[in-house]
């Protein structure tokens, strides 16, 4: 029991040593997979899953990655001011003193870099190409992980089913060897067994 806590725990993202209390909750055997909405259960997994929700920020992030990378095809165009001040004599009496300002606009138009923002730019579509295959994995594995969920969930339910039946099957015997032993034709050992 202990060991199935801490996997439990494990699996759901707590430390392995938090205690957890465990409550025994009535069990519909009239339980079908069916009735659980695949791809509502689907869309809060990726809602919640961190390795979706992680994967999908690399996506993004390799987006912007691509986009700032294909920046560099384009002309720049950036705006420069300055202000300079000079004394020239340090004496107060000839008091002399420069002041320059200067504005203006630089325009940088890329021809040949060397090939060095085409390869930028294939390394950065590379980049993203194959955290959006990842990303495809993961809702893949996903979706995987809700069916095989949704199944393992109706396949014990059908077990319960079946142990029930197993119950009512037994308290039967029971009640015949009980009735065998009663009318003097079966032994105490047979009540016993059943």
């Amino acid at each position: 029991l202990r060991t199935s806590k801490a996997s439990l725990n494990n699996l759901i993202g707590e430390d392995v040593n938090t205690e957890i209390e465990l409550k025994e909750l009535p069990i519909d055997v009239s339980f079908d997979a069916k009735q659980f909405d695949f791809e509502q259960s689907y869309q809060t997994a990726l809602d919640s899953r961190k390795d979706y929700l992680a994967s999908k920020k690399k996506v993004e992030s390799t987006r912007r990655s691509l986009s700032i990378a294909k920046s560099g095809y384009f002309p720049t165009l950036s705006a420069v001011a300055s202000y300079n001040w000079t004394n020239t004599a340090l004496k107060f009496k000839d008091y002399n003193n420069q002041d320059n300002a200067s504005i203006g606009l630089n325009l940088s138009i890329p021809i040949f870099s060397g090939f060095q923002t085409n390869t930028g730019v294939i390394q950065a579509d590379q980049r993203y190409q194959t955290e959006r295959s990842n990303l495809e994995n993961t809702k893949r594995k996903v979706a995987l992980d809700i069916k095989i969920a949704l199944l393992d969930m109706q396949t014990a339910y059908e077990n319960v089913q079946l142990s029930e039946e197993n119950v009512k099957s037994a308290k039967e015997d029971l009640r015949l060897a009980t009735e065998r032993y009663n009318l003097g034709a079966g032994t105490v050992l047979d009540q016993i067994t059943a």
